[in-house]
């Protein structure tokens, strides 16, 4: 475990509190060690769900207390390449369970990201708040309509009730590096006439309004359920000419 590795040296421990149970109220994590989204490879294929579980055993096993997948994306439109790792249906719920199965037998917590790559989708079938193309990828996307952004939302939430039921601890909705969400922030890719997300939908997404993909997916599963958020709010969100600081997590998880 990671936390032997440190026993015999307490000047490498400058958080004391970094190994210590973690209670949110309604679940408890072994300890705050986290590990962020990294997308394998993996998530992409049904036959390689077998390896991706023991990729995250293994970090289980060694002492993360909660990890996040890749990005999964909500539905077919969601996609970054054909065929790319989705959880929309019933069926994609058994290839969940192996990795939550195994994440939770080595001792560890396990979220999964909902990401959908909006204009970024290295397909057809790619979908944005507004026709414009991505500057990374050959397809010019379908400009959702006012219907098209609920039934986006709902799919949001139904990929997150999913999960659950795959035996997730939780999810991480992806609305930052320029996905979806993001695309909808921004000025540069969100050019509707009846603004969407620039003026009043962004704060009121952030804020966990009631369009919020994180407030649906919320009511879709229950309060005993993690559901958090990746987001960059800065100028960049509202232009896309700007990036900015990181918060810290670690130090106050560590301080807890």
């Amino acid at each position: 475990m990671i936390e032997r590795s440190f026993a015999c040296a307490p000047a490498l421990m400058p958080y004391p509190n970094l190994f210590k149970p973690l209670d949110l109220g309604f679940i408890t994590l072994p300890n705050r060690v986290l590990m962020g989204s990294m997308h394998t490879g993996l998530e992409d294929h049904a036959r390689d769900y077998d390896k991706l579980a023991a990729y995250f055993a293994e970090r289980a096993c060694g002492g993360v207390g909660l990890m996040v997948t890749g990005g999964i994306a909500p539905g077919i439109a969601g996609w970054l390449k054909p065929f790319s790792g989705r959880l929309s249906m019933p069926w994609h719920v058994a290839r969940h369970r192996k990795l939550t199965r195994a994440v939770h037998a080595g001792g560890g917590r396990i979220c999964m990201q909902i990401l959908h790559a909006g204009r970024y989708g290295y397909h057809p079938l790619s979908v944005a708040p507004s026709r414009i193309k991505s500057p990374i990828t050959p397809f010019t996307p379908r400009a959702l309509t006012g219907f098209g952004v609920e039934r986006t939302i709902s799919a949001f939430a139904r990929c997150a009730a999913l999960a659950r039921e795959a035996g997730y601890d939780g999810v991480e909705i992806m609305g930052s590096e320029g996905y979806l969400i993001n695309q909808f922030l921004a000025t540069r890719s969100n050019q509707r006439q009846r603004s969407l997300g620039r003026e009043r939908g962004a704060p009121h997404a952030l804020r966990g309004g009631n369009r919020a993909p994180r407030a649906r997916a919320r009511r879709w599963t229950s309060s005993s359920f993690i559901a958090c958020r990746c987001w960059i709010w800065s100028k960049m969100a509202r232009t896309g000419t700007r990036s900015c600081g990181w918060p810290r997590p670690s130090k106050w998880l560590a301080r807890r």
